[in-house]
């Protein structure tokens, strides 16, 4: 898990990081906030590598004891909270363990990094108890605090510690990115933006059978409108993962739109221009505005009644929409 090059976007923020821990502008604690999906824990991988490494400058050098027992995990001075990656919550007891183990004189380079890859996993009790052990400041123990989801009482951690929010990053660098292992432009922009910008989730779609299922999905319902053989969208109902596809077909309808009103540059399935094109001769504006009215009473059912049958409420709206569209 340590031996992964660092993304392009995280170089600036990483040598930034470098430099605070250097004139100790980052004494013991880095907290870290967010959002999910776009590689974070190669940063803090990194730092900690750097952290821990005797021949260290800007980068750590690889080869030393330290930098093989980190690359190997298994250095005794390294803690990585919730490490097996289970969703449950951290109770008093793990951080009163966790006192235990700060108390411990460090085995190999004198000091000691816990990473929190998760703080919100943290239940209330706990949390007051990292509190009071983060505002002792012990020196030489150097926490490491990833956060997704903010509350009051993160906050209250957040306080103490030196705070750095990380954005998705921009749309320029993860293309650049995702043209090293893709050719196709309009691609690489059409899997970026149905994953909000987030490069990781864009190359893992293009990377498998979800891209071909969506051009299954595409390739019906053109099918369906230009040869008016509409009872062919009942096949919609029998794929796997149907909300994935109630969000495709969405952004479809959104995209139709843009097309009709002139704003070809911000439609967002840039791949499928043809089918787009094709589609705008056979729909109105004012049917479109309807079905997107009735797609996001579909999305909101999906919301708020638990365990919905999705396919009986997909096969209404589907009789609804053969009605509709006739």
């Amino acid at each position: 898990m340590f031996k992964q090059k660092l993304y392009p976007w995280f170089k600036y923020i990483y040598k930034k990081i470098i430099i605070y821990y250097k004139k100790k502008k980052i004494k013991n604690t880095l907290f870290i906030y967010n959002l999910n999906n776009i590689g974070c824990e190669v940063l803090f991988q990194k730092i900690i590598l750097w952290l821990f490494c005797k021949n260290k400058n800007e980068k750590n050098c690889g080869i030393c004891y330290n930098c093989n027992l980190i690359l190997t995990e298994n250095h005794p001075d390294l803690l990585v909270v919730n490490k097996k990656k289970t969703e449950k919550f951290i109770d008093i007891n793990y951080i009163n363990n966790l006192i235990d183990y700060i108390n411990i004189k460090s085995q190999v380079n004198n000091i000691k990094v816990i990473y929190f890859p998760k703080i919100e996993l943290l239940n209330k009790i706990a949390i007051f108890k990292l509190l009071t052990i983060l505002k002792q400041k012990k020196k030489k123990i150097f926490f490491i605090i990833q956060c997704n989801k903010f509350s009051n009482l993160i906050l209250n951690i957040k306080k103490i510690c030196f705070c750095l929010n990380l954005n998705l990053p921009k749309e320029e660098i993860s293309i650049n990115w995702l043209k090293k292992k893709y050719s196709n432009i309009y691609k690489i922009k059409t899997a970026l933006y149905l994953n909000n910008y987030s490069p990781l989730l864009a190359y893992e779609m293009l990377n498998s059978n979800i891209w071909k299922d969506r051009n299954k999905l595409f390739n019906l319902i053109n099918n369906c409108l230009i040869n008016k053989k509409i009872f062919f969208f009942f096949k919609i109902i029998k794929f796997n993962n149907l909300k994935q596809y109630i969000y495709w077909i969405y952004t479809l309808l959104i995209d139709l739109i843009k097309f009709k009103q002139n704003c070809k540059y911000y439609i967002i399935n840039k791949d499928k221009i043809k089918i787009i094109i094709n589609l705008s001769n056979y729909i109105t504006l004012p049917k479109l505005f309807f079905l997107i009215k009735k797609i996001n009473i579909i999305q909101y059912k999906l919301k708020i009644i638990k365990k919905v049958n999705i396919k009986i409420l997909l096969l209404k709206q589907l009789i609804f929409f053969i009605k509709y569209l006739k």
